[in-house]
């Protein structure tokens, strides 16, 4: 069972290491998530993140958003770039498994 730490403290800043409140993120769970706010905590990474989890992974909107916290070191600020980025890498690796699977068919098929 996960061990639930002490929260410490709301943090006034708005922004910490390039995220603010309001920015949509990744996180160490699963999907796209709403910063709502920060928070020190007696965990082994001091800095929280409070976030709203408002789509899984496939970008499917959640009708009722889910508040929880995360380690602000496993969180990453997604935007017009990081999206492009991630759509360029999706499609290289689907480009390279099919570019496998005719070449096994070659082997397979001498030719």
């Amino acid at each position: 069972m996960p061990v639930t730490p002490l929260i410490i403290g709301q943090l006034p800043e708005t922004t910490y290491e390039g995220i603010s409140v309001g920015d949509l993120v990744t996180a160490y769970y699963a999907g796209y998530h709403i910063v709502t706010g920060f928070h020190m905590s007696s965990h082994a990474t001091p800095i929280q993140i409070d976030l709203k989890t408002v789509a899984s992974a496939t970008g499917k909107r959640f009708i009722n958003p889910r508040a929880r916290s995360c380690a602000l070191t496993y969180c990453k600020k997604v935007d017009r770039e990081r999206v492009n980025e991630m759509y360029l890498d999706e499609l290289n690796e689907l480009k390279d498994r099919y570019h496998m699977l005719y070449n096994l068919l070659k082997e397979v098929y001498n030719g």
